[in-house]
């Protein structure tokens, strides 16, 4: 267990918990499991200190949403670097909790089910929050 994943698995246990048919919420918990296993599969490296600077860690994926900030808002992005204000201090939490601290977890759910739908999640994450900044 790594602080914030409780973060990740509350929006999942209470989308299987709260489904209309009484057999499938029966089976919320295993379902949710399954499903959280899963997802941390694909996340786990953001969770993973020695992996922090790797391709598929966190500090890749914080690089990756400044480019695209740069790309989108030059001027937003060089406000931030004169400012010093690096991603880590708004956008770990971000990227790590799949913007599950955000938003109200209607809203989560709504971009978690882009999010997830997408095979492309992680550049989808990166545009969403993108946006937010914009």
């Amino acid at each position: 267990y790594v602080q914030g994943m409780n973060e990740i698995i509350g929006p999942i246990y209470f989308t299987f918990a709260s489904d209309s048919n009484v057999s499938h919420r029966e089976n919320a918990e295993a379902d949710c499991f399954w499903c959280f296993i899963s997802l941390m599969g694909e996340i786990r490296d953001f969770f993973i200190r020695t992996l922090d600077e790797s391709e598929s860690g966190i500090g890749a994926m914080m690089e990756r949403l400044m480019s695209n900030l740069k790309q989108h808002d030059y001027q937003l992005w060089n406000r931030l670097r004169v400012q010093e204000l690096r991603p880590q201090f708004f956008s770990f939490r971000w990227l790590t909790l799949l913007l599950s601290q955000e938003f109200d977890l209607p809203d989560v759910i709504r971009v978690w089910d882009s999010l997830f739908a997408d095979a492309n999640r992680f550049t989808y994450l990166i545009q969403v929050c993108t946006a937010m900044m914009v």
